[in-house]
């Protein structure tokens, strides 16, 4: 009899959506300041309103030579993309040779001064049902 409430319980839980994962839409961009490409920047997409991480997930990505970054969801086992709805969108340079737990020394410059409220307040941009590859930043560094 435990045995068989047991079971119940598990197959409830499965049709409830317990592991689940959550529809993700490929997300990629450009991040440039006055006009020329911002290499090593992380940009960060948050979910703009609380409560939303039954619906949607954080996705981060790093620019390359060019600018370019792809989202990938910071979850255990990462998905390219994004989930669809309003973020909040930080972009920072973390110094990839400070990454490492303990590090002592004090973090290099970064290769570019982006504005401070494009790193504390952010921007806001809604990610489209079918997603996006032009999810383009032009910062002004006199913004």
């Amino acid at each position: 009899m435990k045995l068989t409430n047991l079971l119940t319980l598990f197959f409830v839980l499965l049709l409830c959506g317990c592991g689940t994962k959550l529809p993700i839409v490929p997300v990629s961009g450009t991040v440039t300041l006055d006009g020329k490409p911002l290499e090593g920047f992380q940009v960060f997409f948050q979910p703009v309103h609380e409560k939303t991480s039954e619906t949607m997930l954080t996705s981060s990505g790093l620019t390359d030579a060019r600018g370019k970054f792809l989202l990938k969801t910071v979850e255990e086992n990462p998905r390219n993309g994004a989930s669809v709805g309003e973020y909040r969108v930080l972009i920072g340079w973390v110094d990839p040779n400070s990454m490492a737990l303990g590090d002592s020394e004090s973090q290099r410059q970064p290769p570019a001064k982006i504005p401070e409220k494009i790193q504390t307040d952010g921007i806001i941009f809604t990610v489209p049902p079918n997603g996006i590859q032009t999810a383009n930043f032009h910062l002004k560094s006199d913004d």
